[in-house]
C-alpha cells in the first residue's frame, strides 16, 4: 500500500518521501518527517520535491510557508528582494536615467546598501534569540532591541529605496552604527585586544558609519525657478526644496556649508582607516578571498575555481584599496577614490561572493549574507562619492559641482 511521509531537504526545501508499504522488508532504517523510524529498501524510494498544495494538505500551514523553504532562509531573501524590487525602477527611472557618466554608478549606492540592511533586519526577526544574546549585559530588554533594531533596519532600507527621507534616514544609520561601536565593538576588543576577528568587526561597520554621516550631510541645492538656469551665486547660496530627504528639518538642513564640508571631511577619514587596513590585509593573508577580511578564522571564502590568477585578483584588490585610502585621507581624488572603492568592491561581488551565496543558498549566514555586506560596502562608498564635490570643479576654481545625489532630485522636483 503506498504512502508518503514530508522530509527537510538542502536548503531547508521539504521533499515528499513516497514508498510502498507493500515492498517494506528488513531494509535501511531512516527517520521520516515525524520523527518516526520506518525501515524502507532503497529502491522503494522516491523523493520528490514538494509542491506547495501537497505541502498545505500534508501541514495545513499558512501560505507563506507552502514555498517549501525555511523561514529562516526565505525571509532574509524575501526581506532583500522587496527592497531591490522597489527601489530599482526608482533608481532606473530617476537617478540612473538623469545622472551622467559615473554619477550613474553613484546613483546605485543607496540601493545597495539598501538591500543589505534589509536582510540583516530580516536576520534579527529570524535569528532574534542569537541576537539578543548578542546584547550588552548591561542593557535591559535585550529581545527588544533585537527586534527594535530589526525594524529600524528595514525602515531605514524601505526609506532608501524610495528616497522619502532619506537623508534623515542616513543619519539614524550613522547614529546605529556609532552605538554598535561604542557598546559593542569597542568593549569587546578592550577585553580580548589581541584579537584580530574582534578587530575586523570594528572596522568593518565604521564605513557604514561613514557613508550615512556624509550622505545625511550633504545638502540638496535646487534653481529658485524649475528649469531656469543656474548661476555661480545660486551653486553657493543653494535653496532648500520640498523634495523627499531634503525637509529643512532633515539633519543636513541645519547644517551650514563649512560645517558640512567638516562632516563630509570626517567621513573620508572615517572610510579611509578599514579601507586601508582591509587593503594591508589582502598581501598579508592572499588566501582569502578579495574584500571585507572574513571575520571567524575558521572560515575561508574560496576564490571560484574558473578564475584564473587568484593572487592578481587578491593583489590587486589590496592595492586598490590602500591606494584609495591615501586619497581619501588626504582628500585628494577623495571622490574617484570612493567610486573606485565602490566599483573594485561590487566586481568583486560579481566574481567571488554571488559564486559563493548561489553554492551556499541554504546557509544565510555564510553566503548571503557575505555578499550583502559587501553589497553594503560598496552602496557605503558609492553614497561617499555621491556626496563629494568633483575634483575637476574645484581645482578649476569653480563653484563646487553639486553631488550627483543632489541633481538627481533636483531633476526630480
Amino acid at each position: 500500500m503506498p504512502g508518503s511521509e514530508i522530509v527537510s531537504g538542502p536548503a531547508g526545501i521539504h521533499y515528499i518521501l513516497a514508498f510502498d508499504h507493500g515492498s517494506v522488508s528488513a531494509g535501511r532504517k531512516l527517520k521520516s518527517g515525524c520523527g518516526q523510524p520506518c525501515n524502507l529498501q532503497l529502491a522503494a524510494l522516491n523523493l520528490q520535491p514538494v509542491t506547495n498544495w501537497r505541502l498545505m494538505l500534508h501541514y495545513k500551514l499558512v501560505p507563506v510557508l507552502a514555498f517549501s523553504i525555511d523561514p529562516s532562509v526565505f525571509w532574509p531573501y524575501a526581506a532583500g528582494a522587496a527592497i531591490l524590487a522597489v527601489g530599482l525602477p526608482t533608481v532606473m527611472l530617476g537617478a540612473a536615467r538623469r545622472a551622467h557618466g559615473l554619477d550613474k554608478l553613484t546613483a546605485f549606492g543607496p540601493l545597495l546598501f539598501a538591500v543589505a540592511m534589509a536582510v540583516f533586519g530580516a536576520d534579527h526577526f529570524v535569528s532574534a534569540k542569537f541576537v539578543a544574546s548578542i546584547v550588552p549585559s548591561f542593557i535591559p530588554w535585550h529581545l527588544f532591541w533585537a527586534y527594535f533594531v530589526g525594524v529600524a533596519l528595514i525602515a531605514g532600507a524601505l526609506s532608501f529605496a524610495t528616497t522619502i527621507l532619506w537623508r534623515l534616514a542616513a543619519g539614524s544609520f550613522a547614529l546605529m552604527f556609532l552605538i554598535f561601536e561604542l557598546t559593542m565593538h569597542i568593549p569587546n576588543l578592550i577585553a580580548v585586544p589581541h584579537s584580530k576577528p574582534r578587530l575586523i568587526l570594528l572596522l568593518r561597520d565604521i564605513p557604514f558609519l561613514a557613508a550615512g554621516l556624509a550622505f545625511a550631510a550633504s545638502r540638496m541645492r535646487v534653481a529658485a525657478t524649475p528649469g531656469a538656469p543656474r548661476t555661480a551665486e545660486s551653486e553657493m547660496r543653494g535653496t532648500e526644496s520640498e523634495i523627499p530627504g531634503t525637509d529643512p528639518k532633515m539633519p543636513g538642513a541645519l547644517l551650514s556649508n563649512s560645517a558640512r564640508k567638516r562632516l563630509v571631511t570626517v567621513a573620508c577619514a572615517l572610510m579611509a582607516i578599514p579601507i586601508g587596513f582591509f587593503g594591508i590585509e589582502h598581501f598579508l593573508n592572499p588566501h582569502f578571498a578579495p574584500g571585507i577580511p572574513q571575520d571567524d578564522p575558521r572560515l575561508t571564502i574560496p576564490m571560484p575555481n574558473w578564475l584564473p590568477m587568484h593572487l592578481f585578483w587578491i593583489y590587486l584588490t589590496g592595492s586598490i584599496f590602500v591606494i584609495s585610502a591615501i586619497a581619501l585621507i588626504t582628500l585628494r581624488y577623495a571622490r574617484p577614490a570612493a567610486l573606485l572603492i565602490g566599483a573594485t568592491v561590487l566586481l568583486m561581488v560579481a566574481l567571488v561572493y554571488i559564486p559563493v551565496t548561489i553554492a551556499r543558498a541554504g546557509d544565510v549566514n555564510n553566503g548571503l549574507n557575505y555578499v550583502c555586506i559587501h553589497f553594503a560596502l560598496a552602496g557605503a562608498a558609492l553614497m561617499l562619492a555621491g556626496s563629494l564635490p568633483s575634483h575637476s570643479a574645484a581645482s578649476a576654481g569653480a563653484p563646487e559641482k553639486e553631488p550627483a545625489l543632489d541633481q538627481v532630485a533636483t531633476s526630480s522636483s
